[in-house]
């Protein structure tokens, strides 16, 4: 996990089935619209001719929560994660437990203005 904006960050990788070994192409991944509190980055999806987003292979997504302690963020990136689903689809259920907090940031974080960011 990573340190941003003093909050931590967990991203989760969805994955075709039999990846790394094989990977599967043109299943339809279901609830992406659902996803409404974290970051989902493609990487193996495409779209069908019908708009549809379709897996392409291997990595699929990777899905991004943060929150402002690491408990807080594994439960809000699973929640988010176990909204997208597809045939075949695989995630390691073990992202962000180690137990340990990093270094609190010192430096504050300012917007434009100047001013403290949010």
């Amino acid at each position: 996990f990573t340190v941003c904006c003093r909050r931590l960050s967990i991203c989760v990788v969805h994955a075709t089935g039999r990846y790394p070994e094989a990977s599967s192409s043109g299943d339809l991944i279901r609830g992406l619209d659902d996803v409404d509190n974290a970051l989902i980055y493609h990487a193996g999806t495409r779209r069908d001719t019908g708009d549809a987003y379709i897996t392409n292979g291997g990595r699929v997504l990777a899905v991004s929560a943060r929150a402002m302690t690491r408990e807080k963020a594994v439960r809000a990136v699973y929640t988010e994660v176990e909204k997208i689903d597809f045939p075949g689809v695989q995630y390691r259920r073990d992202i962000g437990s180690l137990h340990f907090e990093p270094e609190p940031c010192n430096t504050p974080l300012t917007n434009e203005k100047g001013k403290d960011a949010p």
